[in-house]
């Protein structure tokens, strides 16, 4: 009780003014358009009972209200006055809100990796085929209210995150007066009763947006249309639901509806901004002309926080697809400048600066990242995903990446895949894949029995290129160190020396 006291206080402190800037007629949905806002945060943070969307919801929603596109309306007053002071006190904390965003921007880089893992880039711009995916990936208001809302806290304690029963009460009532005051809005401005949202259909959009099925999730935002005609956010949802159905005329049809519904009702609207997003990824397979592109990033940019490292790269990867090369670097150094993405986003910037994107590089690099647990958590099985492709296209350094997860890795060790790419790697001129490939030929291991002659192929290969453990070894087989028998024939070393230099000369 104690603490709603005080964020009472604080808020009404505090006058709140709503107000058009614009001396032209009002528009009343734009009220409308408000409380509905308010209504479906207050339902997801009740049904979520998750501080971490209530923060979302607080931050992105709530307080980012654009007071100058909003008739100075009492009733809405007092509304806000009551959300803020209810709301406004559970917010996370700084040092919260930090682990949050770490933890964000870890699953987001994820996201993306496990979409580009599952794509392969086509012929064409590859700065665009990237774009394209990160216009799929939500936003960090996005992030926060459905990545999280599965309540995987990553063995932190839950009790941080839970909201009382005292709020969760506090909430149910306020939702009561939204819902009540929506129907004193309606009548006061004459608007007909599909511009007001019913708690009842609030859980339906729920299980639409969450439902992990994407035809389902299609069938269900089709049943729900007559009830979210006038909510533009719906139609967002909407569209993104039909995006990974594979419906584009659907997803593009839902575009040109939330632009209908839109209202200008939002500081920084994340949906506006998805959106976007959305319609600049389509234009973009579509080949439109570079100004109809550059109007949808506009709008991103607009309609995000500096520190929103997702919108931002997306931002940059298609201002350099379109050739527009300083703005690209400018958005993509936004992460860089603000802390909230270095490893993709610095990637990017050096591959801006040299002029291309080399794919296979760019893969390699992702693998990287799974491989050492840079910038994402450690994992194996990811980074051999990353790999394949540029292994079997040729890159060396993610064949030789790819040899010794194989040949140590925990729950992906494979020898005889070890030995397959250690071979591909030493003969693109990696002395370490040769050296290794030796021993496992050596020991048998990998490989059918124990293949001396492999073995001393592979060290001499080291050998020519001036390692000195190549010679070491075949010294060993030779029987030259203290205490070591000949392993191998001078007819045998001969034959072995023979096919080295025929692989030393292809490189």
């Amino acid at each position: 009780m104690k603490f709603k006291i005080i964020c009472a206080v604080i808020a009404f402190a505090i006058p709140i003014s709503l107000k058009p800037a614009a001396a032209t007629e009002y528009d009343p949905i734009n009220t409308m358009s408000a409380i509905n806002m308010a209504i479906v945060s207050v339902h997801r943070i009740a049904s979520s009972r998750d501080r971490v969307v209530l923060d979302a919801e607080y931050k992105n929603i709530i307080d980012n209200l654009s007071l100058g596109n909003i008739e100075d309306d009492q009733e809405l007053i007092e509304l806000y006055k009551e959300l803020m002071s209810t709301i406004g006190g559970k917010a996370l904390r700084q040092d919260e809100a930090a682990r949050i965003k770490a933890r964000y921007t870890a699953r987001g880089k994820e996201n993306f990796v496990d979409r580009l893992a599952g794509a392969r880039f086509v012929s064409g711009n590859p700065w665009s085929f990237v774009g394209v995916l990160l216009s799929g990936e939500a936003a960090q208001y996005f992030g926060a209210a459905t990545l999280f809302s599965s309540r995987e806290r990553d063995g932190e304690n839950d009790e941080l995150w839970r909201l009382e029963r005292e709020n969760l009460e506090d909430l149910a009532s306020l939702q009561r007066r939204l819902l009540d005051s929506s129907w004193t809005l309606l009548r006061k401005y004459g608007l007909p009763d599909e511009y007001r949202l019913a708690s009842g259909d609030l859980d339906a959009l729920n299980k639409a947006i969450f439902e992990s099925d994407p035809e389902r999730s299609l069938r269900m935002f089709k049943a729900l249309e007559p009830n979210f005609k006038m909510y533009a956010p719906f139609w967002y949802y909407y569209s993104a639901a039909a995006s990974r159905a594979g419906d584009a005329q659907s997803a593009s049809h839902c575009l040109d509806e939330f632009d209908r519904a839109w209202r200008p009702v939002l500081r920084r609207d994340p949906f506006k901004a998805e959106a976007a997003k959305l319609r600049a990824g389509e234009l973009s397979r579509m080949g439109a002309p570079k100004a109809s592109i550059e109007e949808q990033l506009k709008i991103v940019l607009e309609n995000s926080t500096r520190e929103n490292w997702v919108n931002n790269l997306f931002a940059g990867v298609m201002y350099y697809s379109i050739g527009e090369t300083e703005g690209a670097i400018e958005c993509v150094q936004l992460n860089l400048d603000f802390d909230a993405e270095r490893e993709i986003s610095g990637e990017i910037i050096n591959n801006m600066r040299a002029g291309n994107l080399d794919v296979e590089l760019f893969y390699a690099f992702i693998g990287d990242m799974y491989l050492n647990g840079r910038g994402v958590e450690r994992n194996l099985a990811k980074a051999v995903e990353m790999y394949i492709a540029p292994a079997d296209a040729g890159n060396s350094h993610a064949q030789m990446m790819l040899g010794g997860i194989f040949e140590t890795g925990d729950g992906v060790k494979n020898e005889e895949k070890a030995a397959i790419y250690y071979a591909k790697a030493a003969e693109n001129g990696i002395v370490e894949a040769a050296i290794r490939l030796g021993d496992m030929c050596r020991d048998g291991r990998g490989v059918d029995g124990r293949r001396l002659e492999d073995a001393y192929m592979w060290y001499y290969l080291a050998q020519l290129q001036d390692d000195a453990r190549g010679k070491a070894r075949i010294d060993e087989l030779e029987g030259r160190g203290l205490l070591t028998f000949r392993s191998v024939n001078a007819a045998t070393g001969r034959r072995a020396r023979e096919r080295a230099l025929l692989i030393f000369e292809g490189l």
